[in-house]
């Protein structure tokens, strides 16, 4: 009886953890996946964009009742040389969907111009309430294409972003002002400060990127890249600061690599959200969320 009493019980701990995570269709093309009390928003219909973020009711992402264009986090191929806007099949367009295993699965058309398409797949994991973001950029040429992964997210601007400092540092000169202590790069957002477009170049370290706001905490762990192998005029880490001081993006590039006909790209991003109020302003407040975020990115309890 105890045996089957133990079996019930895990069995019952089972259902409780996955009744934890769901993903839902919406109306129209957007859809819900919920995981521990957070829950994220993805719009099939623009560019397959995750266009909201929330934990209870903190909001970490930019809507587009700021900017209509520019808002949420998408998926971009680096080097920038497509120029301005994105290419609409890739950015924009409607990505077809489907539901597997317990993941939301995003993929575009052929976009003319880069010869590729992007493919997104997002699920989540109740062991450490994170939500795991697997890109892919498939060759559709007979050529060979080059291209990073450059994952672009937009935040209100304000607060503290933080990430190590990699061995080739800062890779352009930025008005930025920023702190480097210990080797960890530090910006606090000051509206004072930002009177143009604004943008952060450098080569990072560890594989993650962390914003503070004021409620909340939000990390990006990812495959850590030397210097030599970032995109020609990009690099690893880069934040940009929009001039009317609206919005910042936190922006981090994969490996840059050559793609054969048909090959594919295949890049992991994980997010992590959590609700913190805590300041940051001492040397000591520093090591406290530094030893809390690394612990975190590194699954330790």
């Amino acid at each position: 009886m105890k045996r089957i009493g133990w079996i019930l019980f895990l069995l019952g701990h089972a259902l409780n953890m996955f009744s934890q995570v769901s993903i839902e269709k919406l109306s129209g093309s957007y859809y819900e996946i919920t995981l521990n009390g957070q829950k994220m928003l993805i719009d099939a219909g623009c560019g397959g964009r995750i266009v909201s973020l929330k934990s209870n009711r903190h909001e970490l992402l930019l809507q587009d009742s700021i900017n209509p264009i520019n808002y949420g986090s998408t998926l971009w191929v680096s080097p920038q040389d497509w120029g301005w806007p994105p290419p609409a099949i890739l950015d924009r367009g409607r990505y077809s969907v489907r539901i597997e295993n317990n993941s939301l699965m995003l993929s575009s058309g052929v976009d003319d111009l880069m010869k590729c398409k992007i493919e997104k797949t997002i699920h989540s994991v109740v062991g450490d309430t994170s939500f795991v973001i697997e890109y892919k950029i498939i060759n559709e040429s007979d050529i060979i294409l080059k291209y990073a992964p450059w994952e672009v997210t937009r935040v209100p601007a304000g607060g503290i972003t933080f990430f190590p400092e990699g061995p080739a540092g800062g890779k352009r000169q930025s008005k930025l002002n920023i702190i480097k202590h210990e080797g960890i790069v530090w910006f606090y957002f000051d509206p004072l400060l930002v009177n143009d477009h604004q943008k952060l170049f450098y080569n990072g370290k560890e594989g993650w990127l962390a914003h503070q706001t004021n409620s909340l905490l939000f990390i990006k762990r990812y495959p850590d890249i030397s210097y030599e192998q970032e995109a020609p005029g990009e690099t690893e880490v880069e934040l940009y600061i929009h001039k009317n001081r609206t919005y910042m993006e936190l922006e981090i590039q994969g490996e840059y690599v050559s793609l054969s006909p048909k090959d594919t790209i295949v890049w992991k991003v994980c997010w992590f959200l959590r609700e913190r109020q805590n300041k940051i302003e001492t040397d000591d407040e520093r090591k406290n969320v530094l030893s809390y975020v690394r612990r975190l990115v590194n699954g330790e309890k």
